[in-house]
């Protein structure tokens, strides 16, 4: 049975539960959970797997609980329907139950392991911790991923003024204010939302929840939150909005010294030749973008060693000050091999979040 990346890690931690339990029924629970989260069957399955097609297993609150306390500590996660029959997991939904689990019924039929589901799925679960004053983000991997495809290409349903629901938008926003390094991108959310003052509620209710990362990053950026919403102007002397402009000025810079920088490595190690330096100069064409050279050098179409990949890398990074070059930019946080320049990548996609969704600036001259 081949696992898919993403569920191998919760099934990981439901083995190991599995292992160190002594107790029959926990082994039995630990079991039947692993059944629940596990991969499509294959066509010809092994003669144990025919047992568990006999069985119906509905989750309980337990399950649950345990499921989502190892999501917490996973990066991604799925719950998977693995039946090959049309007949999925027996629920009641009850709408007006407090105690119910926030999801919506079409999921129960699918994985949440696309982007545009897991969305959903976090955003449901966002909205019903909520209401019990916890703050339960979705995690800023997924804000990266919507911000650089957008809700449109990703098929999230919008309104017909393009925007979508402030119950949808302001986990998104959150996560981006709640992370513990470079804040994520969070001014596209603020102008994607279709109600702005029930927006200024729910990050309300969300403060309520006392979490100190919300409330010191919400501070940071007050100035630039009041001016996006009365649609004034913001100093560039505010020491956030001044950060990112001395990023978006760099990467300018940068972006137009690239060709003398090439130059510069003529002979080296980091001489950029034959199919990279095509590349480049089909970058120089408009014919592809920055973003497209580091996802080439990531997927080792250029056969660098890795300290050049991650030189060139991160200059390219460092150059990048368009939305056109978010996929590049993504690529390297995705990439482990990339972790060294993981927070020059954050600090890109903040700038290019600000410069394009975020208030006005006032230049003093």
């Amino acid at each position: 049975m081949k696992l898919l990346k993403e569920n191998q890690i919760l099934i990981d931690e439901l083995i190991e539960k599995l292992k160190n339990s002594n107790d029959i029924i926990e082994k039995a629970n630990a079991i039947a959970s692993i059944y629940l989260v596990a991969p499509e069957l294959p066509e010809h399955s092994e003669r144990w797997m025919d047992s568990f097609e006999k069985l119906m297993i509905s989750p309980k609150a337990n399950d649950i609980s345990f499921l989502l306390d190892t999501l917490k500590d996973s990066k991604y996660a799925s719950l998977i329907k693995v039946s090959k029959s049309e007949i999925g997991l027996p629920v009641v939904v009850e709408k007006d139950n407090p105690l119910s689990l926030p999801i919506e019924p079409q999921f129960l039929k699918k994985s949440f392991t696309s982007i545009k589901d897991r969305f959903y799925a976090d955003t449901s679960v966002s909205n019903g911790r909520l209401e019990d004053n916890i703050l339960d983000v979705p995690p800023i991997d997924s804000i990266y991923e919507i911000f650089t495809f957008k809700f449109e290409k990703l098929g999230i349903e919008t309104n017909k003024s393009g925007l979508i629901s402030h119950n949808e938008t302001w986990s998104l926003i959150c996560s981006s204010l709640t992370y513990a390094g470079t804040i994520g991108p969070i001014w596209y959310f603020i102008r994607k939302t279709d109600n702005i003052n029930q927006l200024k509620a729910d990050l309300k209710k969300a403060l309520n929840t006392a979490d100190t990362k919300l409330i010191k990053n919400l501070k940071k950026i007050k100035g630039s939150f009041d001016a996006v919403f009365s649609e004034e102007e913001i100093e560039s002397t505010q020491e956030y909005v001044r950060n990112i402009i001395e990023i978006k000025e760099f990467a300018d810079k940068k972006r137009e010294n690239l060709a003398i920088l090439i130059e510069k490595q003529k002979g080296t190690p980091k001489e950029l030749k034959g199919v990279a330096l095509e590349d480049f100069k089909k970058f120089e064409d408009e014919e592809i973008t920055l973003g497209d050279l580091i996802i080439n050098i990531i997927d080792d179409k250029y056969k660098f060693d890795n300290n050049v990949k991650i030189y060139w890398a991160k200059n390219f990074c460092e150059a990048s000050n368009e939305e056109d070059d978010l996929e590049g930019i993504l690529a390297i946080i995705k990439t482990k091999e990339m972790k060294s320049i993981h927070t020059v990548a954050r600090k890109a996609i903040q700038m290019i979040d600000f410069v394009n969704y975020g208030p006005s600036v006032k230049i003093n001259i």
